[in-house]
């Protein structure tokens, strides 16, 4: 084994120390250049552009990583909008059913704590104190029918103001109760943040393409290539393809045998059993299928029967119609 070593050492040391002869011979020039060059140094050389090589292709590899990581840091930047947009949604309409409440409670103080800001207010009673002191009002003598008139009006006003209470929790309860169930009746807004123009409504139209009558099942709302859809009521998803027809479409079943359709969509964000809720983002707006133009063709579906979307959408909506016959969508 040693002997083996030595051979192969020795075979090595010869080959290095040996030198190669470059021969340059120019057209123009007499005398050709040559010069000699050790194999250490051209195995050095081949060494370092193997290595240069390796680096280029490491680096070209590097970048296609980095764009595929930027690449998808963008998707989560938009799906992260998407949320935060549903979430504005969902606020905007809690803030519209709870105004009206709020405004007559607002109106209701105001008008009381004007008239109390004229006089300077009394030393606060313990709920103790205060209940003793209309106990013992029974034993006020005949002498002070003033006092006792007086007495009695407080007494009224707390019965009122009580009695309005009660009514007040119950009308909170009453719009409670509403809001719940209006959540499975497909009154929301198709598009995220109340976007897009009206530019078909349901009923007889022109088709488009044809150029015949026909009766328009839908509810027609343009808008550029990429807005947030979100669904109309609460639900699960029985349809989630595409159709030569409609395209890129979704159906999303909910309570009290409604149906919603959502057409012509350029990306589908759910899938076929999944719940959703009044207001998630279910795709975005697109042209896919029989489309004139970019815009989500909503139908609202009971028992079979297609209806005119536009009453449902009036519950909490205040929609802008725009465009022409030119202009129309299918």
């Amino acid at each position: 084994m040693t002997a083996l070593v030595r051979v192969v050492r020795g075979a090595a040391k010869a080959v290095l120390s040996q030198h190669v002869t470059v021969k340059i011979i120019p057209e123009s020039a007499q005398e050709a250049v040559s010069f000699r060059v050790s194999v250490l140094v051209l195995l050095f050389a081949g060494l370092m552009t193997c290595g240069l090589a390796g680096g280029v292709v490491y680096l070209h590899l590097s970048s296609q990583d980095g764009t595929a990581h930027i690449q998808d840091q963008r998707s989560d930047l938009q799906v992260l909008q998407a949320n935060l947009d549903e979430a504005l949604t969902e606020l905007q309409g809690l803030l519209r059913s709870v105004r009206p409440l709020d405004e007559e409670l607002e109106g209701t103080f105001t008008r009381f704590g004007g008239a109390a800001s004229h006089e300077s207010a009394p030393a606060a009673m313990s709920r103790s104190q205060f209940t003793d002191f209309f106990r013992g009002t029974a034993g006020v003598p005949e002498d002070r029918p003033v006092a006792l008139r007086e007495v009695e009006e407080l007494r009224s006003f707390v019965d009122t103001l009580g009695s309005s209470l009660a009514g007040l929790s119950q009308t909170r309860e009453v719009l409670s109760s509403l809001e719940s169930h209006l959540r499975h009746v497909p009154h929301h807004w198709p598009v995220a943040n109340g976007g897009g123009v009206v530019t078909m409504e349901f009923g007889p139209n022109l088709h488009p393409f044809t150029g015949q009558w026909y009766l328009h099942k839908g509810f027609d709302v343009a808008g550029p290539v990429g807005l947030p859809l979100v669904a109309a009521a609460d639900g699960v998803v029985v349809d989630s393809s595409y159709d030569l027809g409609y395209g890129n479409n979704v159906i999303i079943r909910h309570r009290y045998g409604f149906y919603t359709r959502y057409a012509h969509l350029h990306t589908i964000h759910v899938r076929e059993g999944q719940r959703v809720s009044q207001g998630q983002q279910i795709g975005t707006l697109g042209s896919s299928g029989m489309s004139s133009g970019p815009h989500v063709h909503m139908e609202v579906i009971v028992g079979g029967e297609v209806l005119d979307p536009a009453p449902f959408l009036k519950i909490s909506n205040t929609f802008p119609r725009g465009g022409t016959g030119s202009v129309r969508r299918r």
